[in-house]
């Protein structure tokens, strides 16, 4: 009997997620919890809205106790965090979630909340902290080490040692050079490549990234 769970939010990346899920046999989805719906309305093939933000103990109550954050924005990325914590203080799980076409090293660490998409590679002793998104086609390498809510977008590429701080948005077809650091609340533009060190609160952009 597969296990139930609750998509929060409903915007565009909540799309992406009913597809991973469809991929994984563990879960079955019990529906959507979003302010945008009204109770009952459908928010995807099958998939009804079971009530917004202030009914989410009544559905822990009702044995729904695992939960996947479907907010991806990069304008509110920190917003990821602020789901988890009240889900947590609820009692909520935040399962590890993996595609199946998803390479992933047995020496690996990922962290709950954190969502892998098609055909990404986490490579040997690569750390993850929660709620990561790693998204299609993009490599993480060997002993990169990413701290919480870090969204790495379709093909960008981590070289070997990197290490990301929180709250951090890594643009798409980046890539960022071996044994680069780089800080907490960054956004990297896509395409970029970084060649030295980012610190805190910066938005860079640019080969090399400035």
């Amino acid at each position: 009997m597969k296990d139930e769970i609750v998509l929060i939010g409903a915007g565009a990346y909540a799309h992406v997620i009913v597809d991973l899920l469809s991929e994984i046999e563990q879960f079955k989805i019990a529906g959507v919890c979003t302010p945008d719906l009204k109770y009952g309305d459908i928010f995807d093939k099958g998939i009804y809205c079971l009530g917004d933000d202030t009914d989410l103990l009544s559905m822990y109550r009702l044995k729904i106790t695992n939960a996947v954050v479907c907010v991806g924005s990069l304008t509110n990325l920190s917003r990821r965090m602020e789901i988890y914590v009240h889900l947590k203080s609820i009692g909520f799980n935040l399962p590890i979630l993996v595609h199946p076409s998803a390479v992933i090293s047995k020496r690996a660490s990922l962290s709950e909340g954190t969502c892998v998409m098609p055909r990404a590679v986490v490579n040997a002793y690569a750390q993850v902290g929660v709620m990561g998104i790693i998204n299609t086609s993009c490599v993480i390498e060997h002993h990169c080490l990413l701290g919480d809510n870090v969204h790495v977008s379709p093909t960008a590429c981590l070289c070997g040692g990197v290490s990301i701080g929180g709250n951090t948005h890594i643009g798409a077809g980046s890539v960022i050079n071996q044994g680069i650091s780089v800080g907490n609340d960054v956004i990297i533009g896509s395409g970029s490549v970084v060649t030295r060190n980012v610190i805190d609160n910066k938005i860079v952009k640019g080969v090399p990234a400035k």
